[in-house]
């Protein structure tokens, strides 16, 4: 080759790069602008569970931001379609152990909430009802020649989707264009009328002896199949969540397995495929997917444990029989002392009674922590104003509630602490729900009166809140009508 096309390809080679940096778009030729994000915002059902909340959820922020992160990734798996490479199984698992009345159950019932529309949205499995093998075939099944073989598991793909399927169903019903919405009134008489007919033909079939009439039958079942199938499509086309299909779309589910340490080990062994796979096969061959699922393992392992840590925490005396502390054999106390130290205390416990290879599975293991009484004053204020305003949009009636009511009320929720927010809910009843509904009852309230809870003066023996209602003459001033209820026994209201 002659120098002279060598050094002609060298002022090729030398101006092609020119001749693409010429080319490329203007924003990639100048230099860019970095814009910085924030990975902390959350979705839309994240932020609702938020809200919620703020009014109903206190005392427990570990396990508030563990559901937002769960929420966050069954989002954006409902919107995108598609996980990460290597993300399998459920989209969170996590074991709660801690004591009574803190709240374990009710994060389930609002994280049913959000994902549902209402609480009692979520697949409840008790471990104290199967503490036997034999009882987990009600759960998963019976095997072929098995009694019980022929009735239906309680944990199907259908009963499981069943919430969050009719939530979809229901939100998608929202959106629709009054078009939409009158085209798939129409198209609903008509998948209903066929299938009315569908079945009439497959009663047919099992009875008709003649060939020529049953090959007549099942050609119009045929045609009859594909009228269904194509009305199917027209719906799926309007909006796809309208048909429950689990084979081509994932729905939201929230599982609680409650007191999860009273179960039988099988059942713990059927969840280790769960929460690795994502899918199991129940004792009839069908698979269960739980890909859309986020499961809750609560358990009341250590209770006494965490409830004498808080209370040395807040300076108060924890007694357990005889020993406000357990002791070793030298007589020194033995029980955790630190917020870590109390922490491994559990998890080990949690280990021997669960094993490695289920706590290996969990994606979080978080302690419950015991409300303190800050928590349980902030909670029967917001039970306070959530019952007012209930009776005002139902009845209508206007209740006013003393602060002394309040601070009586309190006390009464603060004495045993070991049962959390639980007694503060008997307490309310006893003292506030029940004695109004039998005021309501007997007719001594009526709609649209002012009734004032108070204290009687002191030096009753019984102090108890007493009602009074407000009677209100011409509009000006007033005149108090008390209307004391004390409880006896044997109580009969009086007759007119």
């Amino acid at each position: 080759m002659s120098t002279a096309s060598q050094g002609q390809m060298e002022e090729k080679k030398e101006e092609e790069p020119h001749e693409e940096a010429a080319s490329l778009p203007e924003h990639k030729a100048r230099e860019p602008r970095k814009i910085f994000l924030n990975p902390d915002q959350n979705g839309s059902l994240a932020q609702e569970f938020i809200a919620l909340c703020e009014n109903e959820y206190v005392g427990q922020p570990r396990l508030v931001e563990y559901a937002v992160d769960c929420l966050d990734r069954l989002e954006s798996y409902m919107k995108t379609g598609s996980r990460l490479p290597d993300a399998e199984g459920v989209i969170g698992s996590v074991l709660i152990p801690g004591p009574s009345g803190v709240g374990k159950t009710l994060l389930a019932k609002l994280l049913a909430k959000v994902l549902t529309g209402h609480k009692r949205g979520f697949f409840f499995i008790p471990g104290q009802n199967y503490q036997e093998r034999h009882a987990l075939e009600s759960l998963l099944g019976a095997p072929d020649g098995y009694i019980g073989s022929d009735k239906e598991p309680l944990l199907t793909q259908e009963k499981l989707d069943q919430p969050g399927f009719l939530a979809l169903r229901e939100r998608a019903y929202k959106a629709l264009a009054p078009e939409e919405a009158e085209e798939l009134a129409d198209l609903e008489k008509m998948y209903k009328a066929d299938m009315i007919k569908a079945n009439a033909l497959q009663k047919a079939v099992s009875k008709t002896a003649d060939k020529s009439k049953l090959e007549d039958v099942r050609g119009q079942l045929v045609e009859l199949q594909a009228r269904l199938d194509t009305t199917i499509n027209k719906v799926l086309a309007i909006n796809p969540h309208i048909v429950y299909d689990p084979t081509r779309q994932v729905y939201p589910s929230v599982i609680l397995c409650d007191e999860f340490e009273k179960a039988h080990e099988a059942l713990q062994r059927f969840f280790l495929g769960a929460l690795g796979d994502g899918a199991i096969e129940n004792r009839r061959g069908d698979v269960i997917d739980f890909r859309g699922s986020i499961v809750l393992f609560t358990s009341n392992l250590c209770k006494d444990e965490i409830a004498r840590f808080v209370a040395e925490q807040s300076g108060e005396t924890f007694k357990l029989g005889f020993q406000t502390r357990p002791q070793n054999s030298s007589g020194a106390n033995t029980g955790p002392t630190d917020d870590t130290e109390l922490y491994r205390y559990v998890r080990d416990k949690a280990e021997k009674a669960f094993g490695v290879e289920f706590m290996g599975r969990l994606d979080e293991f978080i302690l419950a922590r015991m409300l303190v009484p800050e928590d349980i004053r902030t909670i029967l204020d917001a039970k306070i104003n959530a019952y007012l305003k209930y009776l005002v949009e139902t009845f209508p009636i206007k209740l006013d509630i003393t602060e002394p009511v309040v601070n009586f009320m309190f006390g009464r929720a603060t004495r045993k602490r070991v049962e959390g927010a639980r007694l503060l809910d008997k307490e309310l009843k006893k003292y506030i729900y029940g004695p109004l509904d039998r005021l309501r009852l007997t007719g001594q309230i009526k709609e649209g009166d002012h009734v004032v809870v108070e204290l009687p003066p002191r030096g009753k023996k019984q102090k108890r809140p007493t009602f009074a209602k407000m009677e209100y003459e011409n509009g000006n001033g007033g005149k108090l009508l008390r209307v004391e209820y004390k409880k006896r026994r044997n109580h009969k209201p009086p007759t007119k």
